[in-house]
């Protein structure tokens, strides 16, 4: 397996990435993928994220050791689609490969449950509208006005 493959193999088993295309240089790998709508979106992102992340650090130190760039690409085939476009730039890129494949895979994406949503009512009615929108309560409740 190709070093680039590492990484690309990695894509794959964490969000079924698809390989569309690739240009390897010794200081710059770019590729571009496509990834299916749905959970792996999620996933996807949740990837993207940490890579950027990563990549952030690096820039960070003054004096970064590898860059990322991460963008999609449009084009037309037939119907207008896109991909995702990343690239790796270093001057001996080919020693972070390995690092890339696992910190890809390590990877957690973060679940968030739901325990209260505000519900909103009508735009229409108004806060100072008397009892409208009010529910009487006890001996009220039996009476209308």
């Amino acid at each position: 397996m190709s070093k680039p493959a590492l990484i690309y193999a990695a894509l794959h088993e964490k969000v079924g990435a698809e390989l569309l295309n690739e240009t390897v240089k010794e200081n710059q790998l770019r590729f571009m993928l496509r990834v299916k709508l749905g959970q792996s979106t999620t996933t996807w992102l949740a990837t993207i994220d940490h890579l950027i992340m990563l990549g952030d650090r690096q820039l960070a130190t003054g004096k970064p050791e590898w860059t990322i760039d991460v963008s999609k690409q449009y084009f037309r085939k037939p119907d207008l689609k896109y991909g995702w476009r990343i690239i790796i730039q270093e001057a001996e890129l080919s020693k972070y490969y390995d690092m890339l494949a696992r910190e890809i895979r390590s990877v957690q994406v973060q679940g968030y449950q739901i325990e209260e949503v505000k519900l909103h009512g009508s735009p229409n009615r108004s806060k100072t509208a008397g009892l409208l929108g009010h529910v009487p309560i006890g001996p009220m409740a039996l009476h209308t006005r």
